[in-house]
């Protein structure tokens, strides 16, 4: 009984022979009990970790090849007085409809019924604990998500949590560093939103001293506890900034450049009709702002908090600067002649602005129209050469220049040298040998002792030192 049988059959005509041909029966006088199934999981004592968990079996067995129904029972009692729940089902596998307790043991056992309703025993009872393993609660900040700055009494901080398997609770902290540990409490015991949606919570930082400040966030379960720092900071901030205008007012000579610059990270406003600036105002966005004329500049800052200063003003007054005066008074004087070919050429010059500086470049030579620069930048009126010809013409000129590069070229003027042999003052000596001497040529004596210097020179004395006398 119960057997399967296999059997073939061939044809033959004595000369040749057919193919076998092959079948198979099966010998069942009587339908039979299905075989007990096999639990598969959780298998005795197991523990698992959810509170909804699937009882399986191995696909049960049929002597008769039945079609078979599983029959599977989950009790809260050794001696399955207590029945939570049961399935009748084609599928070894049963998801359980109900949700069960968290540390907590629970019993189950099955069965398989053939299609004609005849049954197998009942498996052994077979037992299951259920601990829960805890996952971590989950909490993310979403404000600040950047950095930001105010000068409000209160900032709003906002969040994402989530915690699958308990209620978690939510403290919030501040730190002066990005870490969280060691930070200041805000506020604690906020319930963990059952919803999924943000949470919001609105932190006054009235009395809280100005500075940067980094949040951070604390989720806790019975089992653990997760932090967040907000991607962003917050700067407290109630000073307004302070601006300044490069250069400052006052007078000039010409068109100024000016810039505006604060002290800190701020948006500058400006108006130049004498009006008070407002934000709508022109916006200083880094180039020099031209000041050609009289002009009232006044600016205001507002910082990345919001604070705004007070209406600053700066006064320029342009005065268009003016050249310097044309040189004059030359001294030798024009067309002198009889000049000594050491000299000192002096002339007047002046600048008609105010504190003006006044430089001169001089210009001598043989030519009646001098271009060659013996000396400049000089800061005084006059300037002394040793290097002229004797019975030589020389003309000059003197060019005036002004700190704002304003400049005035003076006349051409000539004076002649005297000769080497002659002698202007009369005194027994060429005017090459006073000159090599170094007296005066003009003076018969130079150092007013009484002697002349031909006569000091004769007996040996010094005619330049009034202490050195024949």
């Amino acid at each position: 009984d119960n057997c399967v049988y296999y059997w073939r059959v061939k044809a033959s005509d004595g000369s040749s022979e057919s193919y076998w041909s092959y079948g198979s029966f099966r010998v069942n006088t009587r339908n039979d009990n299905p075989l007990v199934p096999v639990v598969k999981n959780p298998g005795q004592n197991a523990w698992i970790n959810t509170l909804s968990p699937a009882l399986e079996l191995h696909p049960g067995k049929d002597l008769d090849d039945d079609q078979l129904t599983y029959q599977i029972e989950l009790y809260s009692d050794r001696k399955l007085r207590n029945l939570i729940s049961q399935v009748e089902s084609s599928s070894p596998v049963w998801s359980l409809p109900v949700e069960l307790e968290d540390t907590t043991w629970y019993f189950w056992r099955a069965r398989v019924i053939d299609e004609h309703g005849v049954s197998s025993d009942w498996t052994d009872t077979h037992r299951f604990f259920v601990r829960r393993v805890n996952q971590p609660p989950e909490i993310t900040i979403l404000e600040p998500q950047a950095d930001i700055y105010t000068n409000e009494a209160s900032v709003t901080i906002r969040w994402e949590d989530e915690d699958t398997d308990s209620n978690a609770t939510i403290a919030l902290y501040y730190n002066t560093q990005p870490v969280t540990e060691n930070g200041t409490l805000i506020a604690d015991g906020i319930g963990e939103n059952p919803d999924g949606e943000a949470d919001t919570y609105t932190w006054n930082i009235e009395n809280l001293a100005e500075g940067k400040y980094y949040i951070y966030a604390v989720i806790s379960d019975e089992f653990s506890s997760v932090k967040a720092l907000a991607p962003g900071s917050i700067t407290i901030d109630r000073t307004p900034p302070e601006v300044t205008a490069e250069p400052a007012g006052g007078g000039y000579y010409e068109s100024v450049t000016v810039t505006l610059s604060s002290n800190e990270e701020a948006d500058i406003y400006y108006t130049l009709d004498g009006n008070d600036p407002t934000p709508e105002s022109e916006k200083f966005t880094g180039t020099g702002i031209e000041i050609t004329e009289d002009t009232t500049l006044k600016f205001i800052g507002i910082d990345l908090a919001g604070n705004q200063t007070e209406v600053y003003s700066e006064v320029y007054t342009i005065t268009h600067n003016r050249p310097p005066n044309q040189p004059s008074t030359p001294t030798p004087e024009d067309t002198s002649t009889g000049v000594s070919v050491h000299l000192n050429l002096s002339w007047q010059g002046s600048d008609p602005d105010p504190g003006d500086t006044v430089l001169y470049d001089l210009y001598l030579g043989t030519q009646s129209n001098p271009e060659t620069k013996i000396a400049e930048n000089l800061t005084s009126s006059s300037y002394e050469i040793t290097t002229l010809e004797y019975s030589t013409q020389y003309w000059w000129k003197v060019v005036a220049k002004d700190n704002h590069g304003a400049s005035t070229e003076g006349p051409v003027w000539s004076f002649s040298t005297f000769s080497a042999g002659g002698d202007s003052d009369g005194d027994g000596l060429t005017n090459e040998e006073e000159i090599n001497l170094g007296t005066d040529p003009f003076k018969t004596d130079t150092d007013a002792d009484g002697f002349s210097d031909r006569e000091e020179v004769e007996w040996g004395s010094d005619p330049t030192n009034p202490n050195s006398v024949p």
